[in-house]
Order: C-alpha cells, then structure tokens, then sequence
C-alpha cells in the first residue's frame, strides 16, 4: 500500500464538495426545473449533481483506504470543475451557481498542494497523472456534453 491521505483531509473535502453540490442544485435547479415531474428532476439531479458528487466522495474515501492517488484524481476532477465555473462566470459577467463554494474548494486545494509539496506525494509522477487525468475527464465530458447540446437542434429538425 502506497502513501495514503488522513480522515480530516478527506472528510473536509468531502463536506466541501457536498455544499458545493447543494449550492448548485439550489440556485440553478429550481427556476430551470419548474416545469418537470418530480421523476424527471430526479433524474437530473442524479445524472449532473448527485452522481460526481458520490464519485468524489468515493475517491476521497479511496484515498484514504486505499492510495493517495485516488484524492489526487478528485482534486483534479475538481481544479476542471473549478476553471469550467470561472471561465463561465467570466463569460456572462455574472454569478454562476458554485462560484461561492467553489472558493472554499481552491482554497482547500492549494492548502492540500502546499502542504504536499513538502512531502514525497506530489514528487511522485503518480500525483501529477492523477491530476491530469481527472483534468481530462471533466474536459471530455464537457466538450462531449456540449456536442450534443449543439447537435439536438439539428437532430429535432431531422439533420445527422
């Protein structure tokens, strides 16, 4: 067994990744949900909030468990998440849901990072791989996430 994080390291993050899934569901969920069956706002719920949520947590929990590699690959899967709702509130000029929560995760992040630095984690190569590849997980769900919202349109009027 490799270098594993302690319970307070994972336990925050876990609470911290909690109220940032709650602050998105409130405040973006409600007005754009109002017209669908309790059935149809479930599954939503689960598919874009709930479901990364248990993922994060379960990593969080490996890291502890198992290898520090899994906490590495959440916080990687969070620093996307992270740029994704700047990079969006910065598009719009406005508050996007998240961006409060979401200070509290980098601030933990760089807190967690500082602290590895001292430590053999972050020297192994498996730290930074880990990162790059929650990174890249993110990025392809989101670009493949954001292909089908642009071919939907075409699909309804019998395109491709």
């Amino acid at each position: 067994m490799e270098a594993q994080v302690g319970w307070g390291t994972a336990i925050v993050l876990m609470a911290l990744v909690a109220a940032h899934a709650a602050e998105e569901i409130m405040a973006e969920s409600l007005p754009r949900m109002r017209g669908l069956s309790a059935a149809m706002r479930f599954k939503a719920w689960v598919g874009e909030r709930i479901g990364p949520l248990l993922l994060l947590v379960a990593l969080a929990l490996s890291g502890v468990l198992v290898d520090d590699f899994w906490i590495w690959l959440a916080l990687g899967i969070i620093v996307a998440d992270l740029a994704q709702h700047a990079a969006c509130s910065i598009r719009v000029r406005a508050y996007t849901p998240g961006v409060a929560t979401g200070a509290f995760l980098a601030v933990y992040i760089l807190a967690f990072v500082g602290g590895s630095l001292s430590g053999p984690s972050w020297a192994e190569p498996s730290s930074w791989g880990a990162m790059v590849i929650g990174i890249a997980f993110v990025a392809i769900g989101y670009l493949s996430m954001r292909r089908r919202r642009l071919l939907a349109p075409q699909r309804a009027a019998g395109g491709p």
